[in-house]
């Protein structure tokens, strides 16, 4: 008998399905001689420091660092149930091999192998991996079962993950807590993340406004810009002037030039670039977009796994791309028959296809089961992403957009000026992927003709601001986290092919940064609060430090590689805690008090409402006055607006959504009566 160990429910019931474990038990499915059973996410997790010793539960900076020796785990209360399904069946005499179906990447190991630590009866051991929830790559999976002993370094590289994020959060979130008398969060990844986002607002609120000129000829069917010998053509305003009154109104045409030009096709999708640009296109959260692949990979079944950094196909897999491009044109999917790419046609190449460059998992496709859902059963917003993915995928394989560069070059004396168009020779790509943002401009240069002499209807100074930084969108926070060069010296960029986090982890780095208020969204900005800005004026450069978030993520490589152990980079982690620890940073904690805000007066003494967790309360309470309003009123939480209006009016309007305690729904209003909240009904 095998024992098979998903990472989730639903999974375990897809896989069962597959190889005939039919009979649903207790919390595992039977048949077929397998067994299929679940975790739910982490069954364990690290202990917290006051779960080695007691003395911990006090903060106190004498105790830091805190480095268990060995560090140990602990099964959390709402998984007992499930770990003691999965101990007993381990344990059962008919079973003799596991076989770890966790999702097939870093914490998916890490998962399992906890499990099986704990457990600690060794039998056979097998690994699942897949890329798809297809029945034909489950399938496909279980004929090509792979020794667990396999995959022992991509463990080693979760273990060493998740320990030394434990050293680091733990310790520096005490330490800067309790200097500054206040819940400050830190970690590996999430402070070197606000750091950025800080750095930004701060080239924001530094920028001075100022100016550059363009010296424009107008000659109304195109413009010409002046360039200096430099080839630069943004001047300052007195160089513009003063040139600008000797340039005269007769310009010689010296060159017309012509040249074909490239662009290639987008790569296939990865994680980090789906999310990217589906922020930019329809304002989707990161966290928002992994969601929803999450549900199109696994509920489904659509796309391929989506926790992926890679841009590429295995070369094993040009039959899969091509049977899949048929059948999206065949079935018209997103109206693809609309487009000239086919199977016939499609770019067969490196840029593709490339075993070098496809790491755990390759790029995210749609699989062949897209040709099998109703895709009108899918939300708006599933259905959006299915379109982007199977979009990109079509672009990928057709030919690159070529178009014709025209330049004209004229002189008025010896002055340069030049105009530019481009004119489209074939969409390529472009034909599936339009960006309707951006026009091109072809300007028809067919009737000038070199050494003929044009005058301008007129010569002007144009002037454009000097653009500002912007504040990140998760957009362009997503694409520093992962390309993190650009922030780095010419040492470190030598070195460092990785960014900050990983996708897997980088949205939920932003989710926890506006958890923790140090960053705000503002429409699609994300802006650093004034905790944010403190916390990172005060803390370490060593904990914000860019360089050393990301040679960690490389160093994690280097253990999966097995060029590198645990212990020795865990040892690095414990003397850089130590070093952080041990600098005199002195804090002053009035930066990080909590600012009480009045919401108004209370009806009953007139002291001051304040906000608290659930509800908004007297800030008189400790003299025994009672006025309180909850916050979720008969299962509806209630608006700003409606606090509002019941503070400084006494009632509401007419509120729909309440629900009676048999859950039948109503709608009322709220009015303060001596104090008390209480419904009014219109009879």
């Amino acid at each position: 008998m095998k024992l098979v160990i998903a990472e989730k429910p639903s999974v375990a019931k897809d896989i069962a399905s597959v190889i005939g474990a039919s009979t649903l038990k207790d919390k595992y499915y039977e048949g077929n001689n397998y067994i299929v059973s679940w975790a739910v996410g982490h069954l364990l997790t690290l202990k917290m420091p006051e779960m080695y010793n007691a003395f911990y539960e006090k903060w106190k900076l004498e105790d830091l660092p805190i480095v268990p020796k060995p560090f140990e785990y602990y099964i959390l209360k709402n998984t007992q149930t499930q770990f003691k399904v999965l101990n007993d069946l381990w344990k059962r005499q008919d079973v003799d091999t596991i076989i770890c179906g966790t999702d097939a990447g870093r914490e998916g190991e890490l998962i399992f192998r906890l499990i099986a630590n704990r457990i600690n009866v060794k039998k056979n051991m097998q690994r699942l991996w897949i890329s798809s929830m297809t029945e034909e790559a489950i399938s496909e999976g279980f004929k090509n079962l792979k020794p667990l002993s396999n995959y022992d370094n991509l463990y080693f590289s979760a273990l060493a993950r998740q320990q030394a994020d434990w050293l680091v959060g733990i310790n520096a979130t005490r330490l800067y807590s309790i200097k500054a008398k206040s819940k400050l969060t830190s970690g590996r990844v999430q402070t070197p993340t606000l750091n950025l986002i800080v750095q930004r607002h701060k080239e924001i609120n530094e920028h001075k406004k100022s100016y550059y000129y363009n010296i424009v000829a107008d000659f109304n069917s195109f413009k010409a810009i002046y360039y200096d010998n430099d080839n630069n053509s943004k001047l300052e305003k007195t160089i513009a002037t003063d040139l600008i009154s000797k340039i005269e109104n007769s310009f010689r045409v010296d060159e017309i030039k012509s040249e074909e030009k490239k662009i290639d096709r987008p790569l296939l999708y990865d994680l980090t670039t789906l999310q990217r640009e589906a922020n930019k296109k329809y304002s989707y959260s990161a966290s928002e977009t992994l969601d929803i692949i999450q549900a199109l990979y696994e509920k489904w079944k659509i796309v391929t796994y989506p926790r992926t950094d890679s841009s590429h196909l295995s070369e094993d897999m040009i039959s899969t791309a091509k049977e899949l491009l048929a059948s999206i044109k065949e079935n018209n999917i997103f109206n693809s028959q609309k487009f000239t790419v086919s199977v016939e046609n499609m770019q067969i190449d490196k840029r593709n296809f490339d075993n070098k460059k496809v790491s755990d998992h390759h790029a995210i496709i749609p699989t062949k089961n897209i040709s099998k859902v109703n895709l009108s059963e899918l939300s708006e917003k599933e259905k959006n992403v299915l379109e982007m993915i199977t979009l990109r995928f079509l672009a990928s394989f057709s030919s690159p957009y070529f178009y014709i560069e025209n330049e004209l070059i004229l002189y008025s004396g010896n002055y340069l000026f030049k105009a530019k168009s481009n004119t489209i020779k074939n969409l390529g790509w472009k034909e599936v992927l339009i960006d309707e943002n951006k026009s091109s401009e072809n300007i028809d240069f067919s009737n000038i003709k070199k050494s003929d002499v044009l005058t301008a209807s007129n010569i002007v100074l144009d002037e454009k601001e000097v653009t500002p930084p912007k504040p990140y969108t998760e957009d362009t926070l997503l694409s520093a986290m992962e390309n993190c060069k650009k922030y780095l010296d010419a040492t470190s960029k030598e070195f460092l092919s990785k960014g900050i986090g990983t996708p897997a982890t980088r949205a939920e780095v932003i989710e926890k940064l506006l958890q923790t208020g140090y960053i705000k969204r503002e429409k699609r900005n994300l802006i650093p609060t004034d905790k944010g800005i403190n916390f990172i004026n005060i803390v370490d450069e060593k904990l914000k430090s860019i360089e050393i978030s990301a040679d960690w993520e490389e160093k994690f490589t280097f253990i999966e590689k097995g060029t590198l152990s645990v212990a020795d980079f865990l040892t690095d982690i414990e003397k850089y805690i130590t070093e952080i620890i041990n600098s005199k940073t002195s804090i002053d904690h009035t930066l990080f008090a909590k600012k009480l805000i009045s919401y108004g007066k209370c009806p009953l003494c007139s002291s001051d409402i304040l906000e608290g967790k659930n509800n908004y309360y007297c800030s008189n309470y400790k003299n025994d006055c009672g006025f309180s309003i909850s916050k979720i009123i008969a299962q509806k939480e209630l608006t700003n607006k409606n606090i509002d209006d019941l503070i400084k009016k006494g009632s509401t309007a007419k509120i729909k959504g309440f629900k009676s305690k048999s859950g039948k729904p109503f709608e009322a209003k709220l009015q303060l009566q001596n104090g008390k909240v209480v419904f009014l009904f219109d009879n």
